[in-house]
């Protein structure tokens, strides 16, 4: 975000098309957030930019497979990846105070995208939650 400024990102995710998807404030600015600047995430969004990365449409599909590949690195295992220790997911987490999400793509015998967003709630909940529809909806794949 220091980077690309939060305006040239802002612009960046309108030209993807991500119009619900915008940055108010840099992450854990605790000052801004308590003077209500909040980032915004669409879940719709999210599914539809991990659609274009899996289908190599992200721009070209050199891009996508290295943008895939970076997901596929993603150490934050206790979300969606908590009891699938045996099925790759490329996907990107993030959290904040009273905050937790998970986006992704799992690739099971029938690779699915699943996009949480969980914003004013029971953060354990929440992520036991991710965890377990992650696993069902593989589950009844086999």
């Amino acid at each position: 975000i220091r980077r690309c400024t939060i305006d040239g990102a802002n612009a960046g995710f309108r030209a993807m098309g991500l119009n619900q998807t915008v940055l108010r404030r840099l992450l854990f600015d605790a000052e801004a957030s308590a003077a209500g600047l909040q980032n915004t995430v669409s879940p719709k969004e999210m599914g539809m930019l991990l659609e274009s990365l899996y289908f190599g449409q992200f721009g070209s599909k050199e891009v996508s497979a290295e943008a895939m590949d970076t997901l596929l690195l993603q150490q934050i295992e206790h979300k969606l990846g908590g009891k699938l220790s045996d099925v790759p997911i490329a996907h990107k987490t993030g959290e904040d105070d009273g905050l937790s999400n998970d986006v992704g793509i799992i690739f099971a015998d029938e690779p699915f995208v699943i996009c949480f967003t969980g914003h004013d709630t029971d953060v354990y909940r929440w992520e036991d939650l991710m965890r377990r529809a992650a696993f069902d909806l593989v589950r009844i794949q086999q």
